[in-house]
C-alpha cells in the first residue's frame, strides 16, 4: 500500500491522493479485518498447542 497508507488518525497521508470518507473507512476496515484474521490464526495455533500438551 505504498502511497496509500492511513495515519493512526484515520486520515490519508499528505502524499496520498485525496480520498472520500467512505474510501478511507473501507481501507481502515480492511486493515482491521486483516489484523483480526491474524489474531484468530495465532489463537487457533495456541489452542492447538495447549490441547497437545494436555493429551
Amino acid at each position: 500500500m505504498i502511497g496509500n497508507e492511513i495515519q493512526s488518525t484515520g486520515h490519508p497521508l499528505p502524499s496520498s491522493p485525496l480520498r472520500t470518507d467512505a474510501e478511507v473507512r473501507i481501507a481502515e476496515l480492511e486493515i482491521e479485518n486483516t489484523r483480526l484474521q491474524r489474531l484468530i490464526a495465532e489463537l487457533l495455533l495456541k489452542n492447538q498447542q495447549l490441547r497437545r500438551q494436555q493429551a
